[in-house]
């Protein structure tokens, strides 16, 4: 009865759905830009037991010196995310802070390929920011479970679960001038001082 009962776990454990695996990584060109610079944020996919179908969700920009320290503009999907049957793409709108609003899309090709982003991560979207006010911008990527998709060929109901999401800090200056500026004036002030 013992090795009857063993049997029906293990074989019940054997023909458990296991889920996708969807793991995000936000990655910036610069880690530090000055106010008026630009830095490109690329959104990376990775499916750790297959590949990834669709992509989507938003990216939350936070801050601690109140709002507007980065402006974003100029979303672009990787040529093999932007439009599928199954998942419709969508731009999005640009956020506060240097986040992305409301973007969705899949694989272009049909059917999907449970290899893309499979092996390594792939990068299937960026956008730009721009630095507005000094100050430090943490980025991180907010999933929405309807759009955020990732599968296995064996799974009907491409049912996926999110993994590791790992945010981006970038770090805005004051522009080249205004750091001469008060180079400047610490120097008048010194003199100032010793005379």
């Amino acid at each position: 009865m013992r090795t009857i009962l063993m049997t029906l776990v293990v074989v019940g454990l054997l023909a458990a759905p296991s889920l996708g695996v969807i793991n995000i990584t936000l990655v910036s060109n610069k880690a530090s830009i000055a106010v008026g610079e630009t830095a490109t944020i690329s959104i990376l996919a990775q499916g750790t037991v297959a590949g990834v179908a669709g992509v989507g969700g938003d990216i939350v920009g936070t801050t601690t010196i109140g709002a507007g320290a980065l402006s974003s503009s100029n979303f672009a999907w990787d040529t093999a995310m932007f439009w599928s049957p199954m998942f419709p793409g969508t731009y999005g709108t640009a956020g506060a802070n240097g986040g992305w609003s409301q973007f969705s899309s899949g694989q272009t090709a049909f059917p999907p390929s449970s290899l893309y982003g499979k092996a390594a991560p792939v990068v299937t979207g960026t956008y730009t920011v721009t630095g507005v006010t000094a100050g430090t911008v943490r980025l991180d990527f907010i999933n929405s479970p309807i759009s955020i998709h990732g599968y296995k060929s064996i799974e009907v109901d491409k049912s996926v679960i999110m993994g590791t999401i790992t945010p981006v800090t970038i770090a805005i200056t004051p522009e080249p001038a205004t750091m001469v500026l008060l180079a400047i004036g610490g120097l008048l002030a010194a003199r100032r001082r010793s005379h």
